[in-house]
């Protein structure tokens, strides 16, 4: 008697349970374009897409008419390594300063003329800004390029990336790099170098996100708070600011998400200043530029825009497939498609994906079972409650017996 009503009660409550993990799931979905012919296919992530899925794209999944998963692979268009094009300069130094500057000097020992320095550099969610000078006898030093931001990158498959530098033609036999890290830890670069081919390193590409706004308020603090609002969250790890004014100026700014800083930075004088990030998808972010006694800065425009990546999957005619993205509770998912990347050419076609909608409960909207029912919950928990008790006195009376 008593593991009969053990049993009922582990019954209502697998019930109640299956029903609940029936609405943790996906809440929004697309349409993938269908194929010809089996093979790889890759398709483009966009800054819709993006503002669907969390910023490491764990709550993103593929799955067939049938309903199986479809491994994938998320693929960036950032440079790797090429040895047999990489010709390496010699570091004379790569030293931290008690003001927190990296201080990296390089020897190009034929002094040839370039226009690029590559530097490796091991997997990062920083970024720093930068200056570049040249020199022919380490003494005298002469300015190339300012302001300049670099870090904020990673590759799933490597523990380095390559940052592609460039500046305007020089031939010095010394390069001086000085990258200001302010109280923080220092980027750890690994190699520097150039390519020999012009081509081997592309341009990183980027995907522009939508018009945003932003308002700005000049405190008394001596700061220029400047508040952005994205219409929806997208993906953001790179930030355009273009600033007017005054005709000379030099300033600092913080990137905010809530309190916490997640990249500082130095902007100076009329252009436009591009800087990287740590990838994020908050809607709503903070920039403070630090005016000290100047006047506050003129910013005539801010947009944003997230690195190029692509979705690679390997799928077959005669099936319909769907993307399914927004779940609070997924995590990342580990395809044995990792161990085979080696597999997917350079250059796949890609597919495009119809707009992004709502998944709609059908066991909910179609069932008309007495568990679509609200007023079953209460009495489910009722009769839970007095099978419980029930259980309980009856344990007692048994224990009472001779």
């Amino acid at each position: 008697m008593i593991r009969q009503l053990r049993n009922n009660s582990l019954w209502i409550i697998g019930i109640c349970l299956s029903y609940w993990v029936q609405g943790q799931s996906f809440h929004h979905k697309a349409a993938v374009a269908t194929v010809d012919k089996a093979g790889f296919y890759a398709i483009p992530v966009t800054s819709d897409l993006s503002s669907y899925t969390k910023k490491d794209f764990s709550d993103l999944r593929i799955i067939d008419d049938k309903f199986n998963p479809v491994p994938y692979l998320l693929k960036t268009k950032l440079p790797l390594l090429k040895p047999g094009y990489f010709k390496p300069f010699k570091i004379l130094s790569n030293i931290l300063t008690d003001s927190g500057k990296t201080v990296l000097i390089l020897e190009n020992i034929d002094a040839e003329k370039i226009n690029e320095i590559s530097l490796r550099i091991k997997n990062t969610e920083v970024s720093r800004s930068f200056d570049i000078s040249g020199s022919d006898d380490k003494i005298h030093w002469f300015s190339i390029v300012e302001n300049m931001s670099l870090g904020s990158r990673y590759i799933t498959d490597k523990d380095s990336y390559i940052e592609n530098i460039g500046f305007p033609l020089s031939g010095y036999r010394y390069f001086r790099i000085i990258i200001y890290n302010g109280k923080n830890d220092p980027l750890n670069i690994i190699a520097a170098g150039r390519y020999l081919s012009a081509d081997s390193i592309p341009a990183l590409p980027l995907i522009d996100n939508p018009t945003l706004k932003y308002t700005r308020k000049d405190s008394s603090d001596h700061a220029s708070y400047i508040n952005v609002f994205n219409p929806r969250a997208f993906h953001i790890d790179h930030i355009s600011l273009l600033v007017k004014g005054p005709k000379f100026f030099r300033r600092h700014a913080d990137v905010f998400l809530g309190q916490q800083a997640i990249g500082n930075f130095i902007i100076a004088t009329d252009s436009v200043f591009h800087f990287s990030l740590p990838v994020f998808n908050d809607s709503v972010f903070l920039i403070k530029i630090y005016n000290d006694d100047n006047p506050p800065l003129d910013i005539a425009g801010l947009s944003t825009a997230q690195g190029d990546e692509k979705i690679i999957a390997y799928l077959e005619p005669g099936k319909k497939y769907q993307m399914e993205m927004t779940n609070a509770t997924a995590t990342v998912p580990h395809y044995d498609l990792e161990d085979f990347k080696d597999s997917i050419p350079v250059n796949i076609p890609e597919l495009k994906f119809s707009d992004i909608e709502p998944i709609v409960d059908e066991t909910v909207v179609k069932d008309k079972s007495i568990f679509t029912q609200v007023w079953i919950w209460p009495v489910m928990v009722t009769v839970l409650l007095v099978l419980v008790l029930f259980t309980a006195r009856l344990t007692k009376e048994v224990g009472k017996k001779p």
